[in-house]
């Protein structure tokens, strides 16, 4: 009974650990005098020209959007929809993939 609690001690300690990690961003880039981050990043199963992203531009984390590389569009969670002309962070968020 004691080595059952010890092991589910260091379970939640080990989970503990992981999830109070700082964020790091996987790449970041200088453009036009701001500095563009993407913090995580996933590549859809279904269309292969459409990502999840989460950037931050400046050191401000924006709102998980979906890329669009093939349309140029940007859809936040709410359904709104940007240009990348509006937006930098997609054509960054898309030109790591485009080799």
């Amino acid at each position: 009974m004691v080595r059952y609690f010890i092991k589910l001690f260091w379970l939640i300690f080990l989970c503990w650990s992981i999830d109070s990690r700082p964020v790091q961003a996987a790449f970041c880039r200088q453009i036009e005098g701001h500095q563009i981050c993407i913090l995580k990043i996933d590549r859809s199963a279904k269309n292969y020209w459409q990502y999840q992203a989460l950037v931050s531009v400046d050191g401000i984390e924006k709102p998980a959007a979906s890329y669009d590389c093939r349309d140029r569009l940007i859809t936040d969670r709410d359904g709104n929809l940007s240009s990348f002309r509006s937006r930098i962070d997609g054509r960054i968020v898309c030109s790591l993939y485009r080799r």
